[in-house]
């Protein structure tokens, strides 16, 4: 992804240094490229990214929620568009009415793709960012909410998430807050 990127950006003549913007794993693909090609990036605005270290620094499963986590994950995949479209329409609830409707169908079309991306995760990518070495020394920006994440919540046990959310919150500040010295954590 990172040479596609490369190339799609001398090939537009788009000088570098960039400022990357890249949210959720688009984060991940801003990191990579940062790591690969240091002087061509100027700084980076990293929007909920996922952190390869995440499950790592949390809670594991335990014995006694894998039924409910079963049932939160058959009931999501059952009926994974309409429970997704509520968590959107909340998302966008604001929005003006123009566009909120198509932000939606857009968001429910892409699901299924970004479901497939986010697979790949937990291989390759992460694997190459954690080999990757240092981000370069540029300016970085980590915006990452803290408490109940409305993705995960149709797909994992409420009661796993309500005893454990304080340790899923330690983690984040601990994991972003590492980026911010290039370090890996």
């Amino acid at each position: 992804m990172t040479d596609e990127l490369r190339q799609l950006l001398q090939t537009a003549g788009v000088p570098a240094p960039y400022l990357f913007v890249g949210h959720s794993l688009g984060g991940i693909y801003a990191q990579r490229y940062a790591q690969r090609f240091p002087g061509e990036v100027a700084g980076m605005l990293l929007l909920e990214p996922p952190h390869e270290d995440f499950l790592i620094h949390t809670p594991k499963l335990k014995k006694r929620y894998l039924l409910q986590q079963g049932f939160a994950m058959l009931r999501t995949l059952v009926a994974y568009k309409r429970v997704f479209r509520g968590i959107f329409e909340h998302m966008f609830e604001e929005w003006p009415d123009a566009v909120r409707e198509p932000l939606i169908q857009y968001h429910l079309r892409t699901l299924t793709k970004t479901i497939s991306e986010r697979k790949n995760l937990n291989g390759e990518l992460y694997d190459d960012i954690r080999k990757g070495g240092k981000l370069p020394d540029a300016p970085l920006i980590v915006f990452s909410t803290l408490g109940n994440d409305p993705f995960m919540t149709p797909i994992t046990s409420r009661s796993f998430l309500h005893e454990n959310m304080d340790s899923f919150n330690r983690a984040k500040t601990a994991i972003y807050g590492a980026l911010g010295t290039g370090e890996r954590k």
